[in-house]
């Protein structure tokens, strides 16, 4: 209000005036600006990221590189629901690459 004054000493005086008050506001962020700032910034993060899912399978007990327990393996496939993960994935993602580390 001052800026636009017509007197030309106080709209002088106020020349912050011509910015957005965004930029003029001394005020600390409130917890909610810098929570909606953070979501804003994850949400354009992750928008701008390929998916990729992994899952890590422990081939034995002993973690030992040589060894390959078939039963632990198939425990551990069952148990997590990796093929229904993987039907899910076939539907949304184009391509799947399903590894095994021996």
């Amino acid at each position: 209000m001052l800026y636009r004054s017509k007197n030309s000493l106080i709209s002088n005086m106020w020349q912050d005036g011509s910015q957005d008050i965004t930029k003029t506001t001394k005020r600390p962020l409130t917890a909610g600006t810098i929570f909606k700032n953070s979501m804003i910034a994850l949400i354009q993060t992750l928008a701008s990221k390929e998916p990729y899912y992994v899952r890590c399978i422990k081939p034995n007990d002993m973690k030992s590189p040589t060894m390959f327990d078939r039963e632990r393996v198939q425990h551990q496939v069952a148990y997590l629901g990796l093929l229904e993960n993987v039907r899910v994935s076939e539907k949304v993602f184009v391509y799947i690459i399903i590894l095994v580390v021996i």
